[in-house]
């Protein structure tokens, strides 16, 4: 895949109490949205690879967080409210990212949250008639954000259903469609936008159960994750790889297998690989790796493999949006080991549709 075709973006997300919005938008220069709907969520300081490499781009950002501290203090806006995001759209449905422990040790230390998401930048397969593989389900629950009687313009909606899925679309009346489009004289469009007669629950309902019926839900809504709870469809892999010689000395490779992870020989390479529970969050089996490399160098260095020479990579596969999330403590933990480490996102590629039971 050639590196032109994958286009990433970095921002810093802000989350401030509602009451703080328009002051937050107004001390950093960020334009109010011409929705009167009760926001929370500022980007700041985007950014897009072709300017500089991904390190530099993080560091910048970071370089504008300490540049405003006072502002940030003055706001009483803290380091927990901060997310660095990092969001890669590729045609492969994958994306292999390395993380230095400089940069890892950097956001740790300043207590932000590394988060980042894989899009696919190919346009998703229509599906012809019936779809491939169906998956029935149940609607569990259905919340319309500051849900009023009939008449009202537009609503959040976000759609619970039984294979434990959360879906996210915003609704929006006929009649203020009209007037969001009148005195317009450029094209305009809306991501993840349905329009209704009118935005009422009955309306909303009709809605959200005929896409589900046509087989089109996952084309109208948008897949809402958990960062914390996201589960991957498949397992993840973890790998500790370094390079050593075969045949390996006998007491070096009985302490390699008493970590309990698989021993494998991909010439010129051994790689110590453990197979985690897929309902687990990035977090712990990051961290489980992170454990047998540091207890294990000291006996790699007696074998002549040094702390450079061993490279630590996590893999996840996810049915819906890929999305890993890196906490602080964890960044932080990487940045003093010394240990870069890669991490690969697939999304699955099969088309799936669900439908009513």
């Amino acid at each position: 895949m050639n590196i032109c075709d994958v286009s990433t973006a970095f921002w810093l997300e802000l989350r401030v109490e509602e009451s703080l919005y328009a002051r937050a938008c107004k001390a950093f220069r960020v334009p109010l949205p011409a929705s009167a709907r009760p926001r929370s969520v500022i980007r700041l300081w985007e950014r897009t690879e072709a300017d500089l490499p991904r390190p530099h781009q993080i560091h910048a950002i970071l370089d504008e967080v300490e540049a405003h501290e006072a502002l940030f203090h003055k706001l009483g806006i803290s380091r927990t409210q901060l997310s660095l995001w990092v969001q890669c759209d590729s045609p492969e449905h994958a994306e292999e990212m390395e993380w230095d422990p400089h940069t890892f040790a950097r956001l740790g230390e300043e207590g932000i949250r590394l988060c980042f998401t894989l899009r696919s930048a190919a346009a998703e397969t229509p599906l012809p008639g019936l779809p491939p593989a169906l998956v029935p389900v149940d609607i569990c629950d259905l919340w319309i954000e500051n849900e009023a009687p009939a008449g009202k313009p537009g609503s959040e909606v976000t759609v619970s259903l039984s294979d434990g899925t959360y879906w996210k679309a915003q609704f929006v009346s006929f009649d203020y469609l009209n007037q969001m489009i009148r005195g317009r004289d450029e094209w305009y469009w809306q991501p993840h936008t349905i329009f209704v007669p009118d935005a009422c629950r009955n309306e909303i309902e009709k809605a959200v159960v005929d896409l589900l019926s046509r087989y089109t839900f996952e084309q109208a809504f948008a897949p809402l994750l958990d960062l914390e709870t996201a589960a991957p469809e498949k397992r993840c892999e973890m790998e500790i790889r370094f390079p050593f010689g075969s045949p390996m000395p006998l007491a070096l490779e009985n302490r390699l297998l008493d970590t309990g992870l698989d021993l494998l020989r991909e010439a010129p390479f051994w790689l110590l690989r453990s197979y985690r529970n897929p309902d687990e969050s990035a977090r712990e089996p990051l961290l489980a790796l992170l454990d047998v490399a540091e207890t294990q160098l000291t006996g790699l260095a007696a074998a002549g493999v040094s702390r450079r020479d061993l490279s630590l990579k996590g893999s996840w596969q996810f049915r819906e949006q890929c999305q890993l999330e890196f906490d602080p403590e964890l960044m932080l933990r990487f940045g003093k080991s010394g240990f870069t480490l890669r991490t690969l996102c697939r999304r699955e590629t099969g088309v799936v549709a669900r439908c009513l039971v």
